[in-house]
């Protein structure tokens, strides 16, 4: 795809539910995704796994792990498409 970014979630992360979060971020495992902090700190890289209060993102061009906690995330963006249909479908 041509650059296009895909809103994971933006707006104020304590606004959603964690785990209703969590379960997003869980569909999205393996995806490129880029966190923006509330310090104005960016962070990108491969969505490794999630928690209900942290997301682990692994960044294979300098080989660092990154655990984020939910707390301190302004918002997050994917650079793939993402998967949110079952979100929808069990919050129904």
């Amino acid at each position: 795809m041509d650059n296009q970014r895909f809103p994971l979630y933006a707006g104020s992360i304590n606004q959603v539910k964690n785990n209703d979060l969590e379960s997003l971020l869980k569909m999205n495992k393996g995806k490129l995704i880029k966190v923006f902090l509330n310090d104005s700190k960016e962070f990108e890289g491969i969505l490794e796994n999630t928690g209900l209060n942290y997301i682990i993102l692994s960044n294979s061009n300098d080989g660092k792990w990154y655990i984020i906690l939910n707390n301190v995330i302004n918002f997050i963006s994917s650079l793939e498409q993402i998967n949110h249909w079952l979100l929808h479908i069990n919050l129904l």
